[in-house]
């Protein structure tokens, strides 16, 4: 529930707990009358137990309201309390499914799959954020992967119409007073307003300091006006930035959060919620919403930082760990859980209601009653008990929650007690979190809370413990102590996790046990931590042999392919959107034959995370981006792909094939390899170029500056040049070229690759082919002799620094007349003859006639007659050679080469 504004539009509502169960059971009773006599029913339910700590609002986790890929739900956004459904009078969620590109409908009730409201893609959609019904009755949703707004009709879900496009990410919406729609835009640092004029700018890019708008929604007039005013989470600078709700200029910073702010709220009990994106787990701080003063850090374990927030404080989160939505409420809500022994295909429902203990309705706790509904195949479903404080200091007190009536199941237990632990004084309590975790995460952070602040320190010892994880496999065992300082109430425990290679069960758990404590109680001791396997789409291990390889569907076991193989493993993906995860043990190779991939419409993401593989993709839309890890190495025919990453000590093995690759993202870690081969690459880029990187690089693999190069260094290497220059030292390079920036001209088709302004060249090529066609010829000497200047600095290949030492010198035009070949011939497809701006002496005309090389005896006054011919120009750098001085001793020994 955001701020009253927010949601002034809708008539929705939720019916009283006190009310809705008479008409709900009266609703039934000719179901009830019709199932009798009742057969001998299998299936049974129980109800748990709850001990709440009376005015403590920190979260607490309540369950698991929307379970697992229930209705298709994929990378859950933002969820939202919408109009009721399926005629039952209660609210329904909507949550907005990404990956699907669908708006998917649950039972408000029960968390039970209804239908999918908004169709696949309907009207264009393309990765939905956030959702809201309008003061139309409309529902409205932002595209953030499709740069648009959306409108679809409130009751049907049909597509009406496209309200704004091109809109740089947008992704929080929200309505005024005005009944005019605030939109945040992400990558534009604004917020739009859209109203019966159309779109247009309210809040400008970058005002006060807003980058990367993530959420909006209207809050308490901050400057007098008597408007409410606009509170915008800027992600980027950690901020909640205020605007002036008429005219969109900006006030002050409300509040500065300790991460990315993502996400707000405002709740039923007046304060501000900001769910802020950390890694890798979300936190939900929460402010003052006239003051901006920090109330509390609320920690929960999700992925996901978008959130709604109920009439009674209770927080729907989405969870894109498992796919599903979480429910968080305050710590002093009894939750109580009721299970079905086992599921059932018919709907099952009990009534139950609340009964006075020790402890009393309406002083001590909130009547609740109602009936719960078992969905078919639902086994698990939560009674909600509100408890009430109050400032006498007295004993805990009980109530309790009693079930009847079951259809569809018999009563195991039915009785659940309910106890209220005093907080007039807190006693101090030591409590730890379970948490959920990646297997790729680096370590497991465990949050450790002392309920009131105290003037002088406590400490409390921590140890692990093998569940089903195993120490020195899956985690490293941690023991140790911490300290709680005067005022503190939160400490961090951090166990470092191992990512193996090893097949084993997707899931796994260790425990974080506290003990010891001096100066405090040790309440809830023991965390949990899960283990999260992999969750790639596609996973490909060895078997515990060595002999397959074994294929792996959302942790599900596919199939094996023989390791031994000579024929590739044909591996078919039907969809655009997968992600392939390698894991083989260090050093293990995969199949003989390789692996092909038959990608279909793209395959997303491609990790390499350990092992050696060959992985080939035989479809036009091959890999988007590969990642490759420490110790792992790709072996492939071609990149052509949008990014490319590989870690330091990672390695990437370009077959020698001759053919052309091409990346758009190419990070290349120090110690990272990218073995080029015989191959050639384009880099295309926005912004600043990478040519000075990708030089650092090739200079890294090339082994460093001077005679002598290896191209087995760390870096941009070439394996075909560390052979070829066996016989031929030097002959062999990879050289690099800015296009736009080529002397003679810049490419329009680099070796079957379209080229333009914003893209690098890499070739292995012939040492001295400064333009990069494959030959050394008259083009390059015309490009040397225009370049050459003794101790002037110009670390570029294409001006012809061919031994990259940062200089076009005699070295180079050594190397140039080692390997020119008089008979060479321009490439079927030349360099454009014209000289770029700036550079006049590189012209088509800039021949051999008017070479000149300043400051050495071959310069060439305007009296003197050119060469004849390339001999004479030949005969000329021999002379140039032995007048240098000794240092030059080892390039004259390869002048003795200079034979045309």
């Amino acid at each position: 529930m955001r701020f009253f504004t927010r949601r002034s539009t809708q008539t929705l509502s939720r019916r009283k707990p006190a009310t809705s169960p008479r008409h709900r059971l009266a609703r039934r009773k000719p179901l009830f009358e019709c199932l009798e006599p009742r057969a001998l029913l299998a299936a049974s339910i129980s109800i748990s137990d709850a001990t709440v700590f009376e005015g403590n609002d920190a979260l607490q986790f309540i369950d698991k309201f929307v379970t697992d890929g229930s209705g298709g739900l994929t990378r859950p956004r933002q969820p939202l309390l919408g109009p009721d459904g399926n005629g039952d009078g209660i609210d329904d969620l909507y949550i907005a499914s990404a990956d699907t590109d669908e708006i998917l409908r649950y039972d408000g009730d029960t968390g039970a799959f209804l239908d999918v409201f908004v169709s696949q893609g309907s009207g264009g959609l393309n990765g939905p954020a956030d959702l809201e019904f309008g003061p139309d009755g409309n529902l409205y949703v932002s595209g953030f992967e499709g740069n648009h707004v959306l409108r679809y009709d409130g009751l049907t879900g049909a597509f009406l119409d496209e309200i704004g496009s091109g809109l740089a990410g947008p992704i929080g919406l929200t309505f005024g007073s005005d009944g005019a729609l605030y939109i945040a835009s992400h990558f534009g640092s604004q917020v739009l307003k859209y109203d019966s004029s159309g779109l247009s700018v309210f809040v400008p890019p970058g005002s006060g300091g807003l980058i990367h708008a993530r959420n909006a929604l209207f809050g308490p007039d901050a400057n007098g006006d008597g408007t409410n005013d606009l509170y915008v989470a800027s992600g980027e600078s950690w901020q909640v930035l205020r605007y002036d709700g008429l005219t969109g200029g900006f006030i002050d910073v409300f509040a500065t959060t300790d991460g990315p702010a993502a996400w707000m709220e405002v709740g039923p009990d007046g304060d501000l919620y900001v769910g802020v994106a950390k890694n890798p787990d979300a936190e939900f701080v929460r402010f003052d919403i006239e003051t901006g003063a920090l109330v509390d850090s609320l920690f929960v374990e999700t992925t996901s930082f978008w959130f709604i927030v109920d009439q009674n404080n209770v927080v729907y989160n989405p969870n894109g760990y498992n796919q599903s939505l979480l429910r968080h409420g305050p710590s002093s809500m009894a939750v109580f859980t009721v299970n079905l022994s086992e599921p059932t295909a018919s709907p099952v429902t009990v009534a139950y209601t609340t009964n006075n203990g020790t402890a009393t309705a309406g002083t001590d706790y909130v009547t609740t009653s109602g009936t719960l509904t078992f969905a078919p195949g639902q086994t698990t479903r939560t009674i909600l008990v509100q408890t009430l404080g109050d400032a006498q200091s007295e004993s805990a007190e009980t109530f309790t929650v009693n079930l009847s009536n079951a259809v569809g199941a018999t009563i195991a237990d039915g009785q659940g007690i309910g106890r209220i632990q005093d907080n007039e004084p807190a006693a101090p309590t030591l409590s730890i979190n379970d948490i959920t975790i990646a297997e790729e995460d680096p370590h497991a952070a465990f949050t450790v809370r002392l309920n009131v602040a105290l003037a002088s320190p406590i400490t409390v010892d921590y140890a692990t413990s093998d569940k089903t994880a195993q120490a020195g496999l899956d985690y490293v065992a941690t023991t140790g102590s911490v300290t709680f300082a005067p005022g503190q109430t939160t400490q961090t425990i951090l166990v470092p996790l191992i990512n193996d290679a090893i097949l084993e069960d997707p899931d796994e758990t260790f425990s974080l046990e506290l003990s010891n404590a001096q100066g405090a109680a040790i309440g809830d001791g023991e965390a949990i931590a899960l283990v999260e396997g992999n969750d790639s789409t596609w996973t490909l291990r060895t078997s515990a042999d060595g002999a397959f390889l074994l294929i792996y569907y959302v942790n599900i076991p596919i199939g094996r392919w023989p390791m031994n193989a000579k024929e590739p493993l044909d591996f078919d993906i039907a969809r655009g959107d997968e992600q392939v995860l390698v894991e083989l043990p260090p050093g293990t190779d995969g199949p003989a034959g390789g692996v092909l991939l038959q990608t279909g419409g793209g395959l997303n993401e491609l990790h390499v995370r350990s092992g050696r593989i060959r992985i080939d993709s035989a479809s036009p839309g091959g890999v988007l981006n590969t990642t490759v890890s420490e110790g792992a190495e790709l072996i492939t025919s071609r990149l052509d792909q949008n990014g490319l990453a590989i870690a330091a000590g990672g390695r990437v093995t370009l077959l020698p094939t001759g053919d052309p690759s091409r990346l758009t993202e190419f990070t290349l870690a120090k110690g990272a390899v990218l073995d080029l081969s015989d191959n050639s690459l384009v880099v295309d880029y926005s912004g600043e170029s990478p040519l000075a990187e990708i030089r650092d690089r090739i200079l890294s693999g090339r082994g460093g500056p001077g005679l002598g190069a290896s191209w087995k260094g760390a870096g941009i290497n070439s394996s075909a040049a560390s052979e070829a220059n066996k016989d031929d030292p030097e002959a062999y390079s990879i050289g690099y070229a800015e296009n736009a920036a080529l002397p003679l001209g810049p490419y329009t088709d680099f070796r079957g690759q379209p080229v333009d302004d914003t893209s690098v060249l890499i070739a292995y090529t012939r040492t001295g082919d400064a333009n990069l066609d494959g030959l050394v010829n008259d083009d390059d000497v015309t490009i040397v002799g225009a370049t050459y200047a003794p101790g002037v600095p110009q670390p570029q290949w294409a001006f012809g620094d061919f031994d990259y030492n940062g200089f076009v010198d005699d070295d180079d035009v050594t190397l140039l007349g080692v390997f020119y070949d008089r008979t060479a011939t321009p490439a079927a497809a030349p360099l454009p003859q014209t000289a770029p701006a700036g550079r006049p002496g590189l012209a088509a005309e800039s021949t051999l006639a008017s070479l000149s090389f300043p400051g050495s005896a071959w310069e060439r006054t305007a009296s003197q007659a050119p060469p004849a011919d390339l001999a004479s120009y030949a005969l000329a750098i021999e002379h140039l050679l032995a007048e240098a001085d000794d240092a030059f001793s080892p390039k004259r020994k390869l002048s003795g080469k200079l034979v045309f």
